[in-house]
Order: structure tokens, then sequence, then C-alpha cells
């Protein structure tokens, strides 16, 4: 469920000691990214869009990036292994990974594209334990190394939950924290146990939020992965927190400077007559309609959580007295069922109760069934069914339905004009840095 509540919060933390500037050395990244997956694990829309992201952004910032893409576990473990061996001693080491991940046994598994499992044994066998990656790092030549998974960290053996996530059959369960070698940063793009979303815009929000940062001036590593998480963790309203775990003794700035004139993201004009003045944005119609907006968000926030903890702690006798009340009209019990078949999943139960809850007028469940219909969970595929009733519920202001529904109109027209709504409706109050890294 897309939960984007509140708005862009970048705030720079003032730094106390003189800030060591990581450059000297050299610098190097391996990027990998998976999509298209063989046999039963679902493919990905963005890893490949995110790779492109991350490459000419790191490039901008002086790396030399090799990227590898839709790779086999032999051909990740040589990614690695010939990227590590080849750091030259003192450089700045950087290995970003975009794609299916999963937990097994308190282990962290990047997925390869001929990963396949029939049980948790298999695991360790067919795909690249990120120990291996932390192992090569720790024994190469790099100063500092800097590792990015934008994957999820949970168990796939274990009843899935909806949603198009970055793993291989989602599930709640925990992962034990990975424990960060010497001079080394691990970011993640959710907390342990939780799901990172794939998205329906041309990039992962953890990726392009990641981007955007690392072009930030004189901004340290640890404080660059700390000003993601928080921003991810607003625009999804604290559904998916990313997570850091870094042993780095020194501040690491990788961006020392601000981008020079020619380099500078173009900013379009307004149009005449549209643009409002400090003291307009500033009356008080324009502040009471923002305070009225921040209430209705919040509100919104409250009632999606109250359902998620509802569908958390539901068991199988609530079944039956729930489908009753749903029966006789309340629309809450509908969602509630809704809600609860599709985690299951059993998508032909949830598109059933979210098409009543739908036709009752509820939000949330019209933005839940138009993501079915989108992804043609539940056999029936329908773009211009999932946009209608994406329209529904943004009539409502119900947010998650408002950028669901710019995201699909960027898909269907990628201009400027629709990444300027789609990032309005994340909360960013000026995404034109964002605009010239996701074209």
């Amino acid at each position: 469920m897309q939960r984007v509540l509140g708005r862009l919060c970048l705030i720079f933390c003032l730094i106390a000691a003189p800030p060591v500037f990581a450059k000297e050395a050299g610098r190097y990244a391996l990027v990998l990214a998976n999509a298209d997956y063989l046999g039963k694990t679902r493919d990905l829309a963005n890893p490949l869009r995110d790779a492109e992201l991350m490459e000419r952004t790191l490039k901008s910032l002086g790396f030399v990036v090799s990227k590898e893409v839709n790779l086999t576990r032999k051909g990740m473990i040589n990614a690695v292994s010939g990227f590590s061996a080849q750091l030259p001693a003192g450089s700045v080491a950087l290995v970003y990974y975009a794609g299916h991940g999963v937990q097994v046994a308190s282990q962290n598994y990047l997925l390869p594209v001929d990963a396949e499992f029939d049980d948790p044994a298999q695991v360790p066998l067919r795909s690249l334990p990120l120990q291996t990656v932390l192992e090569r790092l720790a024994a190469a030549s790099s100063n500092v190394n800097v590792v990015v998974i934008d994957a999820c960290r949970n168990n796939p053996f274990a009843t899935s939950v909806k949603g198009n996530y970055r793993n291989w059959t989602p599930s709640p369960d925990g992962l034990a924290k990975a424990i960060a070698p010497h001079e080394t940063l691990i970011a993640y793009s959710t907390s342990p146990g939780e799901l990172a979303a794939d998205g329906l815009a041309r990039n992962s929000l953890y990726t392009a939020t990641l981007a955007s940062m690392l072009l930030q001036p004189g901004l340290p590593l640890d404080q660059v992965f700390k000003q993601v998480a928080s921003t991810v963790r607003q625009k999804t309203g604290n559904a998916q927190t990313p997570w850091v775990e870094s042993n780095l003794t020194s501040d690491i700035v990788l961006k020392t400077e601000a981008l020079p004139p020619q380099a500078q993201p173009a900013i379009e004009k307004p149009v005449a007559g549209q643009a409002l003045t400090p003291e307009a944005e500033n009356s008080p119609e324009r502040l009471t309609k923002r305070i009225l907006e921040s209430r209705a968000r919040e509100a919104w926030r409250r009632r999606t959580a109250e359902f998620e903890q509802r569908v958390r702690s539901f068991s199988p006798d609530e079944i039956k007295p729930t489908e009753t009340r749903a029966r006789r009209g309340e629309v809450d019990a509908m969602l509630l069922l809704g809600m609860v078949y599709r985690a299951m999943p059993n998508n032909t139960q949830a598109v059933y109760w979210y098409e009543k809850a739908a036709t009752k007028g509820d939000a949330i469940a019209q933005t839940e069934l138009g993501e079915m219909r989108f992804f043609g969970e539940g056999g029936h595929k329908d773009s211009k069914e999932a946009q209608r009733l994406f329209e529904l519920a943004a009539a409502q202001g119900y947010p998650g339905a408002a950028i669901n529904l710019a995201q699909l109109k960027m898909k269907q027209n990628p201009s400027a004009d629709t990444q300027r709504e789609l990032f309005k409706q994340m909360g960013y109050p000026d995404p034109a840095s964002l605009f010239n890294l996701l074209k």
C-alpha cells in the first residue's frame, strides 16, 4: 500500500570537526542490478533504471564505475571478486545492488537471476551472501568501503504478504543486524524484517533519494544516509525505514563543493501570472490551507496504520464474524477482509471485498483495488480501471492514491510536467534537481 504522508524536510546537520575529503586515493564503484528473473521469481521494473541512475551519479562524483546487470550467481561472485581484487591501496570503494534480496537464518542473501529455491537450505548455495561481499571488501586494499543494498530484508519461506516488493516472496520475519567491518558502511533500503517497494515510478524512492543526497555538497557519508532514511521514512509514512550499519571512524565527504553553473539542473521558469511571491506563499489563506492539508494527511496516516495493525493481529477465527459484519454493510469490515485476504495471499477474495468497499466509496479500498488491477493480481489487469480508481480515491484526499495516480501518469507520458506532479505528491518542494537525474 502506498503511504506517502508528510512533507519533505531536508535538515543538514552542522559538522563539529573538519571532514575528511575522500578523493585523492581514487574512487571505484561496482553497480549491480538484477531485474529479469527466471522461474517463479517475480521480475522487477526499476532495478536496471536504478543502476543507470547510480552510475550517472557516481561518475559525476569522480568514481570509476563498473556496472553489471542481470547476473547469474557465478556472474555475481566473479563481479564482486574481480572488483575487490583490483582496488588500489587507500581508495574509496562502493558496491551498490538493486534487486531481490532475502534473509534466511539471520543471514542476508542477494538473489541472482537464476535463483530458484524449494527450501531454505538451498539459499546459501544458489545466491550471493552479503557476507561474501563484505569479506571481499575487507580483504581488499581500499581504505573506505560502502555497500548499498536496495532490496528487502526478510525470510522468503513464510506466509507471504501482498505488494510489489524487492524480495522473492515477502514475509514479515525479522533479520539479525549485520556488523560492519572496520571503515565500512552498510546501507539498506529498509530496516530488518521489512519490505522495500519497487514502486510504479521510474526509480525506487530509496535510490532516487540517495542519488539526490549524494550530490549535496559538504555532507559526510554518515549524514547522507541518515538524511536518506529520514526522507524515505517520511515519504512512506514510516512504512519503509532505511537502515545503516557504520564503522567509519572519519567523516568522508564525496561532494566537496557546489555544482558549477553549467552543471546546475535547469529550473523551468514559472508561467507568467502563476508564480507566488514569498508574501503570497505565507499569506493566512495559504498557511490555513497547508495546516488543513497536514491534518488530513495525518488522519489518513492514522487510519491506514490502524488497519495495518488489525491485519497483523488478525486470526483465522475472526474471518466469519468479520464477513458477517461486512455482509451487513460495514465498510470497515469489507476493507479489513480485503487487506487480510491480499496478505494471505488470496487475490480472488481480496478483489471481491475490495470491490464491495470501493463501491461504498472507501478511498483505501479504491487504492488497493487499483493497485491489484494495475498489476493484474486476481486475474484481471486493467490500467484504465486502475487509473479510475486512483482518481476516485485521490479526489477524497487520500495521499497514497494521489502518488499512485501521479506515478501512473508519468509512466503513460514521461515529461517534466508529470515528473513535477509526481514529486509534488511525494512532498518535494523543489524537485528540479531530481528531474535532471531521472531523465
